[in-house]
């Protein structure tokens, strides 16, 4: 019995100490402690999480060394990636700056592995205890260079363009805890208030209970595994790996954006009332073909929005032009048009600058199939048409090592993976705040 607790409790070691991230060091030191020995899993955490609180008072500001002083340190964890981060131009911390970057994708991988013919493992225990001296190990090469390129992504990502997000988003964002099904509820609005006359016993009278209209929807979850391998270290091809790292964010930014622009394109059902979003009886669909008539009766339409449960007028403003490239020339021509000639007379054009000086309020929307079809929406502040709901609150794609290989081994089948994981869903909870005309091919 005793035999078959410490076979157990060895499985247990090597897995706690294996996903503890400590220096090598440290995590020999306590393998040595357990090793052969039968304790409790609690143990183990603990004498863990007391040398994880040691290391942090230790490094909170750098490491202490040196013989009868002290003096601050950079670790060296720190000057590979400077080096890694400033090789794909990102900018590095003060105390970092004076840190030569890499010369190439190889030089760093060899300054890390000490695999000089980047063979993908290390036999010579030499090189080995060296690397463990140092604090390094199989994970080393693939966390920095997967934390460079992870910051370079984000970057990248928050710079781009959000491909419409924003208009029928607004600020409607929620933070989700967990994959169940998450509730969103449009609060109906009260009548006019009614008249009183308390001095002729007349009462204030009840305004009662508002009414609700109700969605639900869960989170999903995107993503994939982007690959380093071993031939592009060899051929030092750090453009192949920046390629890979520049088309990430866009690929990201465009699945999330289909997903906010989804329940809209594809005419999805408001769950409110069980009714396509564009409905004859939400009084925001037509089927009139682009023109100035056409545009007002939109415009009409928007305005004429009513509040649920007290059937007032919103009095909603057009806002933002939503199109296809095709009808650019068109939507381009109407807004910057002061007066149409008709009939050898000058006519005003009540269209001139509606959408911006600039035409800074008209989108073309390269998820648009339909040429003929065009959408309007009012300030999503007034109306909030979608919602997005982001897991965590999470809204950058994450990066994570896809493998670890055991140390002295630095691949899995001559590649390097890392998972990109982004978990978010959209939802349409109002139609009273967006328009579309589907026109007929």
């Amino acid at each position: 019995m005793r035999d078959i607790q410490i076979v157990a409790c060895a499985t247990i070691l090597e897995n706690k100490l294996a996903s503890s991230n400590l220096p090598h060091a440290v995590s020999s030191k306590l393998s040595e402690q357990f090793k052969g020995k039968v304790f409790l899993p609690e143990t183990l955490q603990a004498a863990i999480k007391r040398e994880k609180t040691m290391l942090d008072e230790l490094t909170g500001s750098g490491h202490v060394s040196g013989m009868g002083y002290a003096r601050v340190t950079v670790d060296p964890t720190e000057k590979l990636q400077a080096a890694c981060d400033k090789m794909f131009g990102l900018q590095v911390k003060d105390d970092v700056k004076q840190i030569p970057q890499f010369r190439g994708l190889r030089a760093a991988y060899t300054e890390m592995t000490g695999d000089t013919d980047v063979r993908g493992y290390i036999e010579d225990p030499n090189k080995l205890r060296h690397l463990q001296a140092a604090g390094f190990d199989s994970s080393t090469f693939q966390f920095v260079l997967g934390n460079t390129l992870y910051r370079r992504m984000i970057g990248d990502y928050q710079e781009i363009g959000d491909f419409g997000i924003s208009l029928v988003v607004g600020q409607n964002i929620r933070n989700a805890r967990d994959f169940r099904t998450l509730e969103s509820v449009r609060i109906a609005y009260y009548g006019d208030l009614p008249d009183v006359d308390p001095e002729n016993d007349q009462d204030y009278a009840d305004l009662g209970n508002l009414s609700d209209e109700k969605v639900d929807y869960t989170l999903g979850q995107k993503g994939g595994i982007i690959t380093i391998t071993r031939k592009m270290i060899i051929n030092d091809d750090i453009r192949a790996v920046d390629t890979i790292r520049r088309r990430l964010p866009r690929a990201a930014r465009r699945t999330l954006a289909k997903t906010v622009w989804a329940p809209i394109l594809d005419n999805a059902v408001y769950k409110g009332d069980n009714k396509a979003l564009f409905h004859t009886d939400h009084g925001n669909l037509d089927s009139t073909a682009f023109s100035q008539a056409a545009l007002q009766g939109m415009k009409t339409r928007l305005y004429r929005q009513s509040e649920p449960g007290s059937n007032a007028v919103l009095a909603m403003k057009l806002k933002h032009l939503v199109i296809p490239e095709d009808l650019w020339g068109a939507a381009m021509s109407l807004n910057q048009t002061q007066n149409f000639l008709v009939s050898e007379s000058s006519v005003g054009n009540p269209f001139y600058h509606y959408f911006g000086a600039n035409n800074e309020n008209i989108f073309e929307n390269p998820f648009m199939v339909d040429s003929n079809d065009f959408i309007g929406l009012a300030d999503m502040a007034e109306a909030e048409c979608v919602e997005l709901a982001f897991l965590n609150g999470q809204q950058e794609p994450e990066m994570f090592v896809a493998d670890n290989p055991n140390f002295g081994q630095f691949f899995v089948g001559d590649r390097i993976q890392y998972k990109i994981r982004h978990e978010y869903n959209a939802i349409a909870t109002d139609f009273r705040g967006i328009q579309r005309n589907i026109v007929a091919g």
